[in-house]
């Protein structure tokens, strides 16, 4: 029996070495078609299909997402797609067919922005509803034309936040969520320390639901023609059947695929009808990309903010990581000002604080400025109020001023299990992060002291920022978060809209003339042919195996055996895995 074990492991390495090196030369081989092949010609008179579904990031993946049969697209090469579809004289339409995306609002209205100044061109969008989240259907209320497959599941029920309270399991398991927070409002471990919702917590998310939610109901309303009453009341009756929703006037016409195709051909009349997918028309675009000077450099920084990446997806932001790509920006002389677009709820305050300083030092040379996607809260506003300027959608999450420390004492369940253990220490706070027990009196006066001063920085830090007084900032931080509409009324942002607002304001503080013609360079993480080729064969749709929203899916009490367990601040109804004891959210 004693030698199963090593027999078995030798026998695992036996079979991947024997898959491995064949799946990655496979990698290889198509990463060189993919790269030598031409796309096919785009046809005149062309119907653009761009898909919208799956796991959709703000910028494109390392991998080979357009190895996949049904690729999930990023915001920006959706976006892209549609500004240069726009003046290119071989589309004549876009169709946008939706299948349960994962957007949420910053990154949805990012896209409508894009369908609406598209249309501009006199161009047509039509959407095609095979299935559609509330998000998915806020898009396509920017088109034209709505159709759905006569069995279509359009998703249109409202906003919710279900906050779960695990302290009671925990209080079952002997294990014990021993935090300190600044602020009433700074609510993220109260899943696990209390049972039940406080008036801050209930407070701060009625007001978030309230803005989103009549947000969403505007958009609608104005797209669809709609009466608000209306749509109010095509709400409160949802879970909606695609023909109540065509008896409201959310949709158009149920029509299956291909009666769809017919009925554009018939509009066509005499005119040819060419279909053209989105993966081709990328290639396209990608070998016409815009160049010359002057240039705004585009950075993306979405996910947790970290000291270190923790994954092959590079789905983290670091300090490492902006760093390199900040000195990128302001190496390329063409490039005059640089554009930050952040999608992350915080993490790390060290990690926070040393992007903040690199922003700083960069704004020596060129101007910087945020614009805010679904989320910019606790690190992700630390990052932007060191910008120049901060743009922010109306929905956008953001906010979140305070700091969180602290960890899970395991001191019951050690007992539960009758594990016996000795503490010796060298050094009266040694033990201050142990497990094995709670924070004892003078610890918890240190940490206290601690968090405290760091959050008297984040305060200083942004009213220099915003231009305002401590005393102004204070009354609006406490960890609150707020929707980008009332951030921008209270001074946290300074003006709203989405990334065209954004490069505009960039062009406008490099002393660019408004009316002269800029391009746009992303800039991205560089990463090893290895890492690039494990990443495609791990994508999912696009996503990837290693992400943190597959990892935030494992069950409750695997996670608690793994690791500590954190509740996303900004979204009350997910949980994040966290590889430390102690974890510090601004």
């Amino acid at each position: 029996m004693a030698r199963v074990g090593p027999l078995l492991k030798r026998l695992g390495w036996i079979i991947v070495s024997l898959i491995v090196p064949p799946l990655l030369l496979s990698v290889m081989i198509t990463l060189l078609i993919l790269s030598s092949a031409k796309p096919p010609a785009v046809p005149s008179h062309a119907t653009l299909v761009i898909p919208i579904g799956g796991q959709m990031r703000e910028a494109p993946a390392d991998g080979l997402s357009l190895m996949n049969d049904e690729p999930s697209f990023s915001i920006e090469e959706i976006t892209r797609q549609l500004h240069h579809a726009s003046k290119d004289d071989r589309i004549y339409r876009i169709l946008l067919v939706f299948g349960n995306s994962d957007l949420s609002f910053g990154r949805a209205a990012e896209i409508r922005e894009a369908v609406s100044a598209f249309r501009e061109s006199g161009k047509r969008v039509i959407a095609y509803l095979d299935s559609a989240t509330t998000m998915d259907y806020l898009v396509a209320t920017a088109a034209e034309k709505i159709y759905a497959a006569p069995q279509a599941d359009v998703a249109l029920t409202g906003l919710a936040a279900d906050v779960q309270f695990f302290k009671g399991l925990l209080d079952k398991a002997g294990i014990e969520a021993d935090f300190e927070h600044t602020g009433d409002y700074k609510t993220a471990m109260d899943q696990f320390s209390r049972d039940s919702i406080s008036p801050a917590h209930q407070e701060m998310l009625s007001g978030l639901l309230d803005d989103l939610f009549k947000a969403m109901v505007d958009r609608i309303s104005s797209s669809r023609q709609m009466n608000i009453d209306t749509v109010h009341k095509a709400i409160d009756d949802g879970l909606l059947t695609v023909t109540e929703a065509k008896t409201y006037g959310l949709i158009d016409d149920l029509l299956y695929r291909d009666q769809l195709e017919e009925l554009l051909k018939t509009e066509d009349h005499e005119s040819p009808f060419h279909l053209y997918e989105a993966k081709h028309y990328l290639r396209h675009v990608e070998n016409q990309r815009e160049s010359g000077s002057p240039r705004i450099g585009l950075i993306v920084l979405e996910g947790a903010v970290q000291m270190e990446d923790g994954g092959v997806d590079n789905s983290s932001i670091t300090p490492g990581k902006v760093h390199d790509l900040l000195k990128a920006a302001q190496d390329d002389t063409a490039v005059k000002a640089i554009v930050l677009r952040i999608n992350s709820p915080g993490g790390s305050a060290l990690a926070a604080d040393l992007i903040w300083r690199d922003i700083q030092k960069t704004r020596e040379k060129i101007p910087v400025v945020a614009s805010m996607s679904d989320v910019a809260a606790s690190g992700g506003y630390y990052i932007a109020m060191g910008c120049d300027a901060i743009v922010a959608h109306p929905e956008t999450v953001t906010g979140s001023i305070g700091v969180i420390a602290g960890k899970f004492s395991v001191e019951g369940l050690l007992k539960k299990l009758a594990i016996e253990h000795e503490l010796m220490t060298r050094g009266r706070h040694a033990a201050i992060f142990s497990p094995s027990r709670r924070f004892t009196e003078s610890e918890r006066k240190r940490l206290r002291n601690y968090i405290t001063s760091f959050y008297e920085n984040f305060l200083s830090k942004a009213a220099d920022g915003r231009h305002l007084k401590i005393e102004q900032i204070r009354p609006v931080a406490e960890g609150r978060v707020w929707s980008g509409a009332r951030a921008h009324s209270i001074g946290l942002v300074d003006a709203l809209g989405g990334l065209k607002q954004a490069l505009a304001m960039a062009q406008e503080k490099a002393g660019i003339a408004k009316e002269s013609s800029v391009s746009v360079k992303l800039f991205k993480p560089k990463t090893t042919l290895f890492e690039t080729m494990v990443h495609s064969v791990l994508s999912i749709r696009g996503g990837s195996l290693w992400h943190s929203d597959i990892l935030a899916k494992t069950p409750l009490s695997n996670q608690l055996l793994l690791r500590s367990i954190i509740a996303d601040p900004d979204n009350p109804a997910r949980l994040l895995a966290v590889p430390t004891q102690i974890w510090q959210i601004h």
